[in-house]
């Protein structure tokens, strides 16, 4: 009071009665409150009442955490984020403070979802509070969580054929592709794989590759269930639907004539294969009906007669070549050789060693043949006396007298060899 002085202050709380104000006035109680108020001077002049409504605001504020976007069991992907939303019923949030794992200083939440992205894989934990207008501070709340940012692991796999070259994996037109992933936490949600750069597809179940082309890209991925994709991973196969060719060859003597071969048991048949692709696996060949055999080098044939011999390769993927056949006939036997003189016999008489000669008159003819029943004789040879050998071509006709010595030989077309001596004396 400006004149005489304040003799007294009088105060009213929530309309009681008015009482002089002596102390400070406390209010312990969280609700809206009416103040009134008005003061006497020292000569009884009093102030109009004054009136003044407030709330008091005693509780903090509550802070709840949401994640966005797909989470499993409190595990997070790093395209996660998580929103924090405040609520004070009675004076407002001031401020939201957050802060990871061990973290010195809290940030202050703006309202944006907080980005996960930069969190290392394995656990942590966000802690966060809020503060109202009044300084009512919320006690700290956490929420622990996995961060995932492995992707699944894939691999391709081939069911059947397949073969690894140096530089490439060749596979059949049978060959099954597999795809199979692994996720080290939260699981595979799927498997993805694109072929010759089309678009992927979702894998379902093995699948195999079609003949009309000699390879093949294969991209595949996983994806786990948090959406987690693993570095698309590419394979090359290479497609082999063409069987290998085999040949045969024989060393030594072989005589062919309307498709059977003529050979001694002396010959070794030799098998060849070749494959442009995967490559030639083994040779198999069968004789008559004995167990198949895997060819590992020339073999031969130890018994005469006649044989049915089948050989077939088999590349590495398994395409196996249909089965050639052929006729063979082991001959080891020489030709038999014939000598017929032109008139019989006129007398004997013994060598100068003791043997008994045939003698025989001048002008006496001889005839030389050979009979073969197998590969057939191939030409007969003679030699009168010890001089120089040749070809019988026409009978042998003898005309001066004296002792003659004819060494024959005749061999057959797989070189089986038969020689023959007769000794005879011309005279007249």
């Amino acid at each position: 009071d400006s004149m005489v002085g304040v003799k007294d202050t009088y105060v009213s709380i929530d309309g009681r009665e008015f009482e002089p104000y002596r102390t400070e006035l406390y209010f312990d109680q969280e609700k809206d409150y009416n103040l009134r108020f008005y003061a006497v001077d020292l000569v009884g002049n009093a102030s109009s009442p004054k009136e003044l409504k407030f709330t008091i605001d005693l509780t903090p504020p509550v802070t709840k955490h949401k994640i966005l976007g797909h989470v499993i069991e409190n595990i997070l992907s790093p395209q996660n984020t998580i929103r924090l939303n405040s609520f004070d019923e009675l004076a407002g949030v001031k401020r939201t403070y957050y802060k990871f794992d061990s973290q010195n200083e809290y940030s202050v939440y703006l309202g944006s979802p907080i980005k996960l992205n930069k969190l290392s894989n394995g656990t942590h934990k966000l802690i966060y509070y809020s503060e109202d207008h009044v300084n009512n501070v919320e006690d700290t709340s956490s929420y622990r969580f996995y961060i995932d940012t492995i992707p699944p692991t894939v691999n391709i796999l081939i069911d059947g054929d397949k073969y690894h070259s140096t530089k490439k994996v060749y596979v059949s037109a049978q060959s099954q592709v597999k795809l199979k992933a692994t996720d080290n936490k939260i699981g595979v949600d799927r498997i993805e794989y694109a072929i010759n750069s089309k678009d992927f597809q979702t894998y379902t179940k093995p699948f195999t590759l079609q003949a009309n082309r000699s390879n093949y890209e294969i991209v595949y991925r996983a994806i786990d269930k948090l959406g987690n994709i693993s570095n698309p991973r590419r394979w090359i196969l290479n497609m082999d639907v063409t069987a290998p060719q085999s040949s045969i060859k024989f060393i030594g003597v072989s005589y062919e004539q309307r498709s059977i071969v003529w050979i001694t048991s002396k010959t070794k048949i030799s098998l060849s294969s070749h494959d442009d692709k995967s490559g030639v696996k083994n040779i198999k060949y069968q004789i008559g009906f004995d167990q198949e055999k895997n060819y590992s080098g020339p073999f031969s044939l130890d018994k005469e007669g006649k044989y049915e011999l089948k050989f077939w390769s088999v590349d590495n993927v398994n395409n196996s070549e249909a089965k050639q056949k052929l006729r063979i006939v082991v001959d080891n036997t020489p030709p038999s050789i014939i000598v017929n003189f032109s008139v019989a016999s006129i007398d004997t008489t013994k060598s100068n060693d003791g043997s008994i000669l045939e003698v025989f008159p001048c002008n006496t003819s001889i005839f030389l043949g050979a009979t073969d029943a197998s590969a057939s004789s191939e030409g007969i040879w003679y030699s009168i006396n010890g001089r120089s050998e040749k070809k019988y071509k026409t009978p042998l006709t003898f005309r001066k007298e004296g002792n003659y010595k004819l060494i024959i030989r005749s061999r057959d077309r797989v070189n089986n060899e038969s020689i023959k001596i007769v000794s005879f004396l011309i005279k007249d």
